[in-house]
């Protein structure tokens, strides 16, 4: 076994475990919180933490190497110690909680299905060079971390910073290497996994829930979403955070916090928050809670006063984003490039017709994969991948899909629908409809532009529906847990035929990434020193299952008993 995949293998279990005991650590003591839900926050509070050296760094101008590493060790060190003085205040029969809350089976499943599923995606991205489409990958882990390494502070002006913030801080605490960011995304943007395996047990039962949390550990797209170097299932996280603190805990301090990083994350975590703040004034009216509706409109800027000042002092506005201009794009989004007067005019200047075909379009799109079926008749394969994940058929796997169809066709049968589905309808059908107002020029779907957190609302549904149906059918009731595996399975097909689709044209997208991409910085696809180059490539394929295995056996050894497996299984399917 080689010193490159010892290196790869042990950064990524570091990687881990130090991205969620300082969050941990933070939320350990609050009454307020079960222990699932301390753990489902702790990741976004390790990142909170980590963007406080950095900040310190850029405002004083200190020098990276020595001063991040040195605070982040400082914070870190204060927060254990805090955290051990009030263990140690504690009576003589609570001194054993910490020891107890990690004892909780349920807590032991979903750490040991999360930690399975990071060092899946781990292994995977050592089977790929790179992302093999878009620039945003490129942007997020090459272009600006390179420039704030440089001391140069000017943020992206399209997209908000954190991300590429996060992968600057990884880069310095464990080197400058582009497999570190892989490593990084391949948890960062699994992340959701928590929030929604809480929200789907809240709201449908414990059952509801586990399921979920395998289908989605299995969807094609968000395996896809995670090796892709980029932040929107990282903003899915903060946004499923944000419902879940919002709709089930009712803890408004925390929504507002979290829907602050969503935003910070990506932009698109506005049509989120949009759609929570328009949801509440519709149903809930009375003057009080419309005072508390606005004292978190006011906490949710004041959050986000450092970057509005940031790009005042860069760009001398506070959102300089072009995004703003995407509504009046007819053709395509390189038009919001052109001077806003020139982009208002040219959309003044188009029929009407024009802009509500584009919208229509883009919804029938994002619903039926029109264009992937015109790739296959075609021979066209280019853009396949891509494309379809664009819509709801490919994002949630083609029997999910038409599970959630049937659940929506039971719903409007009935003439009430239960207040916790109405919830979670609302938040993928309201963001749903403002990003078709908004996207103005042609696209292939939705989907993978705003609507990732909808992806496992929707799987919810699916996998609610698909245990009323095991219910129904008596005979099949006691054998549940196969209506689940059938599922896990096709899932599992579906997303192996599209690894192969990505292997095929993975060399033969080469050149297009070469020319579109690294010609503005100097750099080569070579330069990238990518997961699979540090551990051997396909040569070292066999050597990289080893540690794979060896990992999932240790914990699995160490966190979990064979009864406590059982009898959590037992009673979750």
């Amino acid at each position: 076994m080689s010193l490159g995949i010892l290196t790869y293998w042990a950064t990524s279990v570091i990687i881990y475990f130090f991205c969620i005991i300082p969050g941990f650590l933070l939320v350990y003591s609050s009454s307020s919180f079960n222990v699932i839900e301390k753990f489902m926050m702790s990741i976004g509070f390790s990142f909170a933490i980590f963007i406080i050296p950095l900040s310190i760094v850029a405002i004083f101008h200190l020098a990276f190497w020595l001063w991040i590493p040195l605070l982040t060790l400082c914070i870190i060190g204060l927060i254990t110690f805090i955290t051990f003085l009030r263990i140690k205040k504690q009576s003589q029969s609570d001194k054993h909680s910490f020891i107890a809350i990690l004892n909780v089976p349920e807590l032991k499943i979903v750490f040991l299905l999360f930690f399975v599923q990071f060092i899946s995606k781990v292994f995977l991205a050592t089977l790929l060079n790179h992302p093999v489409l878009g620039a945003d990958w490129f942007r997020y882990t090459i272009v600006y971390p390179s420039n704030y390494l440089d001391h140069n502070w000017t943020p992206s002006q399209d997209r908000t910073p954190f991300f590429d913030l996060l992968i600057t801080f990884f880069y310095v605490m464990f080197g400058n290497n582009f497999w570190i960011a892989q490593i990084f995304s391949c948890l960062a943007n699994s992340a959701l996994l928590l929030p929604a395996y809480s929200i789907a047990s809240k709201f449908f039962g414990r059952k509801v829930g586990v399921t979920t949390f395998l289908l989605l550990i299995v969807n094609p797209y968000l395996i896809e979403n995670a090796l892709y170097t980029w932040a929107k299932n990282l903003t899915a996280y903060f946004v499923l955070l944000m419902f879940y603190f919002l709709f089930c805990k009712k803890n408004y301090l925390f929504s507002v916090f979290f829907s602050a990083f969503a935003f910070l994350s990506h932009p698109y975590a506005l049509f989120y928050i949009a759609s929570a703040t328009l949801f509440l004034l519709i149903t809930r009216k009375s003057r009080f809670f419309q005072k508390k509706l606005l004292y978190g409109l006011l906490l949710f800027a004041l959050l986000l006063t450092p970057y509005f000042v940031w790009n005042t002092i860069v760009f001398g506005s506070l959102l300089p984003s072009r995004l703003i201009y995407y509504p009046f794009a007819t053709q395509y989004y390189t038009e919001v490039y052109t001077t806003p007067y020139a982009l208002i005019r040219s959309f003044f200047n188009t029929s009407l017709i024009v802009p509500v075909r584009n919208r229509l379009l883009n919804i029938i799109r994002s619903l039926i994969p029109i264009q992937v079926v015109g790739y296959l008749i075609t021979g066209n394969y280019r853009f396949l991948l891509w494309h379809f994940y664009h819509t709801y058929p490919g994002a949630l796997t083609l029997f999910l899909y038409l599970l959630v169809i049937m659940k929506l066709l039971r719903l409007s049968k009935t003439r009430s629908i239960i207040s916790n589905e109405l919830k979670l309808l609302s938040f993928v059908f309201l963001p749903f409809f403002l990003t078709a107002v908004y996207w103005g020029y042609p696209e292939a779907g939705f989907v993978r532009q705003t609507l990732q957190p909808t992806v496992p609302l929707l799987i919810m549904f699916a996998t609610n529906e698909l245990h009323f149906y095991a219910k129904k059918f008596s005979a099949w009731n006691h054998k549940l847990v196969l209506f689940q595996v059938f599922p896990l399975f096709l899932s599992g097909i579906e997303g192996w035929i599209f690894g192969k689709v990505i292997s095929r044209f993975e060399e033969f997208e080469t050149p297009f990434i070469d020319l579109q991409l690294f010609q503005e910085t100097g750099l080569h696809l070579s330069d990238l020193y990518s997961a699979k180059l540090l551990t051997g490539g396909p040569q070292g394929l066999l050597w990289n299952i080893i540690p794979l295995c060896l990992m999932v056996f240790i914990v699995l050894a160490i966190f979990v008993k064979e009864k406590e497996i059982g009898g959590f299984l037992r009673s979750a399917l």
